[in-house]
């Protein structure tokens, strides 16, 4: 990252500067421009000694002061995420209080432990959303009132997993050590009950091919009754914002970004005129368009979409064992020519659901001709009736 731009929690896919003196180099100058604003810029870590050593000792984090050549994993919190500077990971710390009267304060206290802005464990959150949105909608808890028996079956099935998460140890660094090319990829899905979507960065090196998860995004199905395609539509439009984020805070090379969907109906809404659709999909289909311009949408079974665990949710001792999330679809590790490809069909748009009307050239041609016709009436009435009241006055 450019000294004093954007600032986020470890970083997982920015290019490694070249040298130790170089990162040295870097640290001195965040330090002096914050400090130039009165901010003073402390607790430094690192996973290299030589790198802290050329740091003042009183910026550096004191945890630091172990020695990172020995097997204690000392860890650190950045924003809230928890970094193993020692193995290079990341992991959670969630405690999980045993409580004999479940209440809606307590559910949401050990929820917000799950502090996970890169949505690395987006399948195991939304099941918590999901809960949440199931206290507010029954609108009958205050704070302090114990919940339904209903309720509690479900709180008990969720937290009783929830701990695996602090065994869960994530690799920080997700790219190749050198590579030359690099492609993200964006894949989005959605169910009844929820959506979402996930990143991967794919790295090509002389044939050796690495993909890993780079972030995610998930959102609880609205309230109110809606369709599946139009929900795969939200899951889509989730996909292309994040991935403007994602392309926005990466300093990487980025050659080419794919877009995957499993939904048939969301693609040929895509390829359509917006002014053919009705105005829910119209309004989100112009800003996917205008979001993933340049880019490739492209057809995944829903066998091979990892966004489809992000949708339906995982138990959190199930995730460390999902190489399908955490890796993406195996034909990502193939060359682009092994990619599924959506089948041939008649690429008719009227069957269609959403769609208001179908023009035709002809159709077109035949109504500018109407109004042709019609302004020219029009300006012959009003040259008669103005000749006519010119001789009136005369």
């Amino acid at each position: 990252y450019r000294p004093g731009g954007n600032c986020h929690p470890p970083p997982r896919a920015s290019p490694p500067l070249s040298t130790v003196d170089d990162t040295i180099e870097l640290c001195n100058k965040v330090h002096s421009i914050l400090a130039s604003a009165k901010f003073n810029l402390r607790k430094w870590q690192s996973n290299n000694t030589e790198i802290l050593k050329g740091i003042d000792s009183a910026k550096v984090e004191s945890s630091c002061s172990l020695d990172l050549a020995s097997n204690i994993n000392a860890s650190s919190k950045t924003l809230g995420i928890k970094w193993l500077p020692n193995p290079d990971e990341l992991s959670f710390s969630i405690n999980v209080s045993q409580q004999d009267k479940i209440t809606k304060r307590h559910i949401l206290s050990v929820i917000s432990q799950i502090f996970d802005p890169l949505g690395l464990v987006g399948p195991c959150v939304i099941e918590a959303k999901l809960i949440m949105q199931r206290l507010w909608v029954e609108n009958k808890y205050d704070w302090d009132d114990e919940v339904s028996q209903e309720i509690k079956e479900i709180w008990s099935s969720f937290v009783t997993y929830l701990p695996a998460l602090n065994n869960l140890h994530i690799p920080r660094w997700v790219l190749s050590d050198v590579c030359a090319i690099f492609q993200i990829h964006v894949f989005s899905d959605a169910s009844e009950r929820a959506y979402g979507a996930c990143v991967y960065i794919r790295s090509v090196k002389a044939g050796d091919i690495t993909v890993k998860l780079l972030v995610s995004k998930n959102r609880v199905a609205p309230l109110k009754s809606t369709t599946i395609p139009r929900l795969e539509l939200c899951a889509a439009l989730l996909g292309s914002r994040l991935s403007c984020k994602v392309l926005e805070s990466l300093t990487l090379p980025i050659t080419r970004c794919f877009f995957w969907c499993d939904s048939t109906i969301v693609l040929g809404w895509l390829t359509m005129p917006t002014q053919q659709l009705k105005t829910f999909v119209r309004n989100r289909v112009s800003e996917i368009q205008e979001n993933t311009n340049g880019h490739t949408w492209c057809y995944v079974p829903s066998n091979s979409n990892p966004a489809d665990i992000v949708s339906r949710g995982a138990r959190a001792d199930q995730i460390s064992d999902l190489s399908f999330w955490w890796s993406g679809p195996t034909f990502l590790s193939e060359e682009e020519s092994k990619w599924p490809k959506l089948s041939n069909t008649n690429g008719s748009t009227e069957t269609l659901p959403d769609v208001v009307s179908h023009f035709t050239t002809q159709g077109t041609a035949n109504t500018s001709s109407v109004i042709s016709d019609c302004n020219h009436a029009a300006m012959q009435y009003f040259f008669l009736v103005a000749s006519c009241n010119k001789c009136k006055r005369g």
